[in-house]
C-alpha cells in the first residue's frame, strides 16, 4: 500500500491511500467484465474491521454497501503481472500522478517484489518525471532485511527516509 500526502495549492484531497499492487481478496460486481473502477471494488471486512478472507469463488456472494441495494459479487485476483494494469487502471494512474508530485510518501508493508516488473517500472518512471525529489518517505514493514530499505531508498530517492521494521503498531506508536 502506498499512501501519499501532498501540499499542492488547490488540492482538495491532500492525503490519499492507494493500493496499486492489487493482490487477493478484492470483490467486484458479478456482472462486471473488464477493468473494475475503484469505487466498485470492495475488500471484505469483519465487524471488527479486520480483513475477512473471502474463500468462495461461487456466485451469489451477496454484499451490501450502506445506502445501496445488495449486489452479487465475485472474487477478483490481481496478480503481479501485466494483466494487473487492466484490472487496476485507475489506481495505477492515480499512483503515477501521486508519485510524480507528492512531497511525502508512506509505503506500508509492500515488498516491491522483483516479479512485479510493471509496478517497479511505473515507480521508476514517475520518480524520473519529478521536478524535485520526494521530501520524505516513510517505510513500514516487519522484520525486513536492510537490503529491502536500501532498495526502496534507491527506488524513491527521497531527501529523508524513515524506516519502521517492527510492524505497523511500532510505526503508529512512534508517530502518535
Amino acid at each position: 500500500m502506498v499512501w501519499h500526502r501532498s501540499h499542492i495549492v488547490g488540492d482538495d484531497d491532500p492525503a490519499r491511500v492507494i493500493k496499486p499492487h492489487g493482490s487477493l481478496n478484492w470483490l467486484v460486481p458479478q456482472d462486471r467484465s473488464g477493468a473494475a473502477e475503484p469505487a466498485e471494488m470492495l475488500i471484505p471486512l469483519t465487524s471488527d474491521l479486520k480483513i475477512r478472507y473471502w474463500p468462495s469463488t461461487q456466485t451469489f456472494n451477496w454484499t451490501q454497501r450502506p445506502g445501496e441495494l445488495p449486489r452479487d459479487m465475485k472474487t477478483l485476483i490481481a496478480p503481479p503481472s501485466p494483466q494487473k494494469s487492466e484490472i487496476l487502471q485507475r489506481a495505477k494512474a492515480d499512483e503515477f500522478d501521486s508519485l510524480a508530485v507528492a512531497e511525502e510518501i508512506f509505503v506500508l508493508g509492500y515488498s516491491f517484489p522483483k516479479t512485479d516488473r510493471d509496478q517497479l517500472e511505473l515507480v521508476r518512471t514517475a520518480i524520473e518525471k519529478r521536478k524535485a525529489p520526494i521530501r520524505r518517505a516513510t517505510v513500514v514493514n516487519f522484520k525486513a532485511p536492510k537490503e529491502y530499505f536500501d532498495e526502496i531508498d534507491a527506488l524513491l530517492k527521497p531527501c529523508e527516509m524513515r524506516c519502521f521494521n517492527d510492524g505497523f503498531a511500532d510505526f503508529a506508536s512512534n508517530t502518535a
